[in-house]
């Protein structure tokens, strides 16, 4: 049977790299198998302060698997996950990826020509409405891979600005977190972080690390929850390491699915990193679910550059 050569298997973690991850920290590395990919996470490059149980690492993690079985779907390969595997010692290890010759899955070979263009942005959005057609496409996406979409409107959208707001002021008046944060501004040039001009990258890390900005961002991402198109809280019916993989994969399954419709994504995830607040968004937004990620949708009004990567020898185990 055939298998990927290396040069192919070099594309695929490529693609899968384009993930999103909290901070822009890349959190994954990937390993050779004889069949395939094998990928674990990198805790050292985990936010012991803003993620302490590595939830949000795991789901980025799961972002950069979904963005590989898209990649082998394109370059027609078929493709069988295991989540968790079995006969592994190392606890790291999150999935193995098997890789088989056949005919890849068409809808995820049509996604993957996304993975290139969907970037994150802070920016608010143009003022233009996104079709009730797309909404729908979006809650499908998340649903194909086991999570739930739930998009809030109208009056919904104020006790959960609030929330957002509130998950400012805390995170802010933490100075472990801010030192946290200020850690990972860095230039476009590092490959990773939050990209931040170089001429003015010491100046901005002095005054997030010394300075509780809470309020003032508060304010700002409040305005940003009530005037984006979409509003959207992603979840799952459990908790585990596992829902946390297939909210990942949920993810990026919307993100891409939104890019190719011309929308991004900018995350307001504040309320699901503090644990207190996190209750209080399951109560008034997902009811029966943990929300994993709260995020806005929209068209921006300018193009972003997609954030920086790594080498790919610095993720790849065995390049």
């Amino acid at each position: 049977m055939a298998s990927p050569s290396r040069t192919e298997l070099h594309a695929l973690v490529t693609a899968a790299t384009r993930a999103p991850s909290s901070h822009n920290t890349q959190p994954w590395l990937f390993r050779f198998s004889s069949d395939g990919i094998e990928l674990s996470a990198d805790r050292a490059r985990g936010l012991p302060v803003n993620d302490p149980l590595d939830r949000e690492l795991t789901i980025s993690c799961g972002a950069a698997l979904f963005n590989l079985r898209a990649a082998a779907a394109r370059a027609n390969w078929h493709v069988d996950v295991a989540l968790r595997p079995e006969g592994s010692d190392d606890a790291d290890v999150l999935a193995r990826v098997r890789l088989g010759h056949g005919t890849g899955e068409a809808p995820l070979a049509r996604l993957a020509e996304a993975i290139d263009t969907r970037y994150s942005t802070r920016d608010a959005f143009d003022a233009s409405e996104v079709d009730l057609e797309i909404e729908r496409e979006l809650i499908s996406a998340a649903a194909q891979e086991g999570a739930e979409l739930w998009l809030i409107k109208g009056d919904a959208r104020a006790p959960i600005a609030s929330l957002v707001c509130e998950g400012d002021r805390r995170q802010f008046s933490d100075p472990r977190w801010r030192r946290e944060l200020a850690s990972w501004m860095h230039s476009r040039r590092s490959g990773d972080g939050l990209a931040t001009a170089p001429i003015v990258a010491p100046v901005s890390r002095l005054v997030v690390r010394h300075f509780d900005l809470g309020q003032r961002v508060g304010d700002k991402d409040r305005s940003l929850v009530l005037e984006a198109p979409v509003l959207a809280v992603l979840s799952t019916k459990g908790d585990t390491v596992e829902d946390w993989l297939v909210a990942g994969q949920a993810l990026e399954r919307v993100l891409l699915v939104a890019a190719g419709h011309g929308l991004q994504a900018g995350y307001v995830n504040q309320p699901c990193q503090v644990e207190e607040l996190r209750g209080r968004l399951a109560e008034v937004a997902t009811p029966g679910h943990r929300p994993q990620l709260l995020f806005r949708l929209g068209r921006p009004s300018e193009r972003r550059t997609p954030s920086a990567r790594r080498p790919i020898s610095d993720v790849l185990e065995d390049a």
